[in-house]
């Protein structure tokens, strides 16, 4: 049997392209998450080792990927409120896209959903880092990741006052 990470992988990336997009071009998220929007990009000049051509062209949106942006547009405020307040002197403008995308998508699946243990959401997004961020990417991403998933966890992922006391 597939593991949960596995089947995700691709989907992540494109979520993770459709994202990128969106901060690119200004498509509404739930545009490209509909397939409505145009989703053919390349995330970054040169593809990395280990990154097929796949990977940084534009696809079809599939399932899972539509989920976590439909998800991440409807609780998108309260993800973002975490990583402000546990990204130790970040704020989001300053983060790069791609890391500040990788942190989103990685935080919706820690907060909700329950089917997805939170290392692999971690570890996926680091994964993910190594191929599209810079060289600190995975580091940060981790971090960052680390801290929210703490937090959530002593607050049960019900409130903001949990995110200040991790």
């Amino acid at each position: 049997m597939t593991s949960v990470q596995h089947e995700h992988t691709q989907s992540r990336r494109e979520a993770l392209q459709a994202m990128y997009s969106h901060e690119l071009t200004g498509t509404p998220l739930c545009a490209l998450a509909a397939g409505t929007g145009e989703t053919a990009m390349l995330l970054i000049p040169e593809i990395p080792e280990g990154v097929d051509d796949n990977d940084l062209i534009g696809v079809d949106v599939d399932g899972y990927a539509q989920d976590l942006l439909n998800g991440i547009v409807s609780h998108l405020d309260e993800i973002d409120s975490w990583i402000e307040d546990t990204a130790e002197n970040w704020t989001l403008s300053r983060m790069p896209i791609v890391d500040r995308n990788i942190i989103r998508l990685a935080t919706y699946e820690i907060a909700f959903c329950e089917d997805i243990p939170t290392g692999v959401a971690i570890n996926e997004a680091v994964e993910i880092a190594k191929a599209f961020g810079g060289d600190e990417s995975p580091k940060f991403v981790n971090g960052v990741l680390g801290r929210i998933a703490i937090a959530l966890e002593a607050g049960d992922g019900a409130s903001d006052d949990a995110l200040t006391e991790g």
